[in-house]
């Protein structure tokens, strides 16, 4: 028997907007902070962002499917015994007498900043109009919400409570594709915010074995500290799986990824407005920027990008 725990840390590639669904006179959406005002990213949002990926992955490792990928809506609300809930929680569970549910092996942590409160930012937004192209008359298109900057770096920590040998493959599984870069969290990630960077990723182990051991354990207030890392553990357990051609076609489960990237050249001036820097300094309109390491460079927001593909494609 032993403690298991992994620890990572999340950095945020663009800016992030963890959401609290609260605003105020400043901005219409609040980011998410608990009562000493520290922002922080819920275990609920990372659990959720894990399973929801791991539902779609697994069909692809040879797994059944989840229920919640059923076609017919009856069955997906029915008690499931896929591989994903066997590691986070039936996604139906139920009381009856034969049902076979049971709790979330897992237990994902709230994520905390690691180093001090990061400034937060305001991003403001408004709705076009399709047919016009331009700015939408209605009152409630103009919008703005509040978001940390691209750089802050969360501290990530998860525990395994009586995992199997498939339950840790699986969740290996999917951090391999975090590490890979493809790791969104919060609001509005289609908008180009939430991208995030996982690294420093360790899989720590904690002896439970002998009565000496149990008792450092519980008189530790930050046993994770004490655990000793397994070198190699994600490489070892990707490395013995294989993509299947199972489920391939079924709505919901993984089939590929493109990356698209490229230069984007500008012919004329340019300006991506920043209300909150404009406001403090008393011009109409100053340029979005943010810090990349020890420079701050104008940036293009995705919400600005997606519109006008939208746009064209519209056409």
């Amino acid at each position: 028997m032993s403690y298991r725990v992994i620890t990572a840390t999340l950095k945020a590639r663009t800016a992030v907007h963890i959401g609290s669904g609260q605003g105020n006179d400043l901005t219409d959406a609040l980011v998410r902070r608990d009562a000493q005002g520290r922002p922080f990213i819920p275990g609920t949002a990372i659990a959720g962002a894990l399973r929801t990926l791991l539902t779609r992955l697994a069909p692809r490792l040879g797994h059944s499917l989840c229920k919640v990928l059923a076609e017919d809506k009856r069955e997906r609300t029915t008690s499931c015994s896929c591989a994903v809930c066997h590691l986070f929680g039936d996604v139906n569970p139920s009381d009856k007498e034969n049902a076979d549910s049971r709790a979330s092996r897992i237990l994902v942590f709230n994520a905390y900043p690691i180093s001090n409160m990061p400034q937060s930012l305001i991003r403001d937004g408004v709705g076009i109009a399709r047919v016009t192209g331009a700015a939408a008359r209605a009152g409630s298109v103009k919008f703005d919400l509040e978001v940390l900057p691209a750089g802050v770096e969360f501290e990530l920590r998860m525990e395994l409570r009586d995992p199997t040998g498939e339950d840790e493959q699986l969740l290996a599984v999917e951090l391999a594709e975090w590490e890979a870069g493809r790791l969104w969290l919060g609001g509005n990630v289609a908008r180009g915010l939430g991208a995030f960077s996982l690294e420093n990723l360790q899989f720590k182990r904690f002896p439970l074995d002998t009565a000496e051991q149990v008792l450092a354990f519980l008189k530790s207030d930050e046993p994770w500290e004490q655990a000793q890392t397994q070198p190699g553990w994600l490489q070892q357990k990707t490395g013995m799986l294989s993509p299947t051609a199972n489920h391939r076609d079924v709505p919901g489960v993984a089939r590929g990824w493109v990356e698209i990237s490229g230069t984007l050249q500008a012919e004329g001036p340019l300006l991506t407005n920043d209300t909150l820097v404009s406001g403090m300094t008393g011009f109409d309109h100053a340029p979005l920027l943010a810090q990349m390491g020890d420079w701050r460079r104008p940036v293009l927001t995705g919400a600005g990008l997606r519109g006008v593909l939208r746009s064209h494609a519209e056409r």
